[in-house]
Parts: structure tokens; C-alpha cells; sequence
């Protein structure tokens, strides 16, 4: 019975923390508690304009039931199942037994992809891409294409730009000589973990 309880405090305690949490500013949590009936599918849909929150190298996906006997949540039938789901949406089937469920899933913005291009006028001269300061954690960085005026073009090397807290927030590359460069950043609000 204690370790039921404990269950449904950890539980509650977890979702507690996830509202509480500092970037929740950008993430929504949506719940489900209440009944379900066994071998039904339990589904929880994020708001538009929002997509289903993953973690841990974007492999883990924010979400998170558990299923009981009774309606006081103390019966356990399973606790802590992952749910599988796609971009919108995540989803368990009910486990034989069960009559109540408490559920959530983590939804945040979609990524935000930032396309740039510039011109350098000497070789030597260095250009900075960051990320805007609503989504200012880079997750990901196309190659910079330089087209030089001499005919020339292949991708510069970059170097990552980080804050004081050491997360990616932008790219840094140095002109081979006089030309033009374009390339793209995806941006998020959250670093990528």
C-alpha cells in the first residue's frame, strides 16, 4: 500500500516539476485522469501549433501513464508506461484490469529554421549565424555554401558559437576569399539534450 502511494506521489510530483520548470514558458502539458476501459486506446493530442515534446538525444518521447483497479488511483495495474506516438499525438492501450488512468504528454513549438546568406568582401573576414533570441539553441546546422567570385564554391568549415553556459547558440565560419555564402540553422527554444 505504502509503495502505491508513493507511486501516485511520484507521479503527481512529476508533473508538478514539469509545470514548475523554467522553459515551460514554451512547453504545454496536456493530462488525462479518469477512466478508461481495458484494451481501448488512451490517446492524448497536443495543441495546434505545437508538436509531441521528445528528449534524451530525440529519442525519448515527454509522456508518461499510468493505469489502476479503482478510482483512488491506488490499485496499480502499470505504472510509468511510454507511450508509442507520432509528431501530435501519443497513445497506450489499456492493460487488462485497469478502470482508471492518469496520463500526460510534454508538447512544445516546432523547431524554427532560420535560412542566411551574406556577402564577404576580403578573404580573412569571419561571419556569425545565432539563432533569434525566442528559439536561441541551435539544433541542428546545414552546411554554409560559399560561391566566391572567382567561380569557385564548396562548404566552408564551421565553428560552433556557444552562450556562457557552453549550449550551442550559433555558427561562426572565415571567408577563403571574396564571394557570397548561404546555408541554414534549426532553432529551438530549449538546448538540445
Amino acid at each position: 500500500m505504502y509503495r502505491r502511494i508513493l507511486t501516485v506521489a511520484t507521479l503527481i510530483l512529476l508533473l508538478v516539476g514539469l509545470a514548475a520548470s523554467p522553459a515551460s514558458a514554451q512547453a504545454t502539458t496536456v493530462t488525462y485522469t479518469g477512466p478508461v476501459e481495458a484494451g481501448t486506446f488512451l490517446e492524448l493530442t497536443c495543441p495546434e501549433g505545437t508538436l509531441v515534446q521528445y528528449t534524451q538525444g530525440n529519442t525519448q518521447i515527454s509522456a508518461s501513464a499510468s493505469f489502476f483497479r479503482n478510482k483512488r488511483m491506488t490499485a496499480e495495474v502499470a505504472v510509468n508506461v511510454m507511450p508509442g506516438g507520432g509528431p501530435v499525438s501519443v497513445g497506450w492501450t489499456v492493460p487488462k484490469g485497469a478502470r482508471y488512468a492518469s496520463a500526460y504528454l510534454v508538447c512544445e513549438p516546432p523547431l524554427v529554421t532560420v535560412d542566411y546568406s551574406g556577402r564577404f568582401e576580403a578573404a580573412g573576414e569571419q561571419a556569425t549565424v545565432l539563432c533569434p533570441p525566442e528559439t536561441p539553441y541551435v539544433w541542428a546546422a546545414g552546411p554554409t555554401s560559399f560561391f566566391g567570385d572567382s567561380g569557385s564554391s564548396f562548404p566552408l568549415d564551421q565553428t560552433r558559437f556557444t552562450d556562457d553556459a557552453g549550449q550551442w547558440i550559433g555558427i561562426s565560419f572565415t571567408a577563403p576569399e571574396q564571394g557570397s555564402y548561404s546555408g541554414t540553422l534549426d532553432c529551438q527554444w530549449r538546448p538540445l539534450e
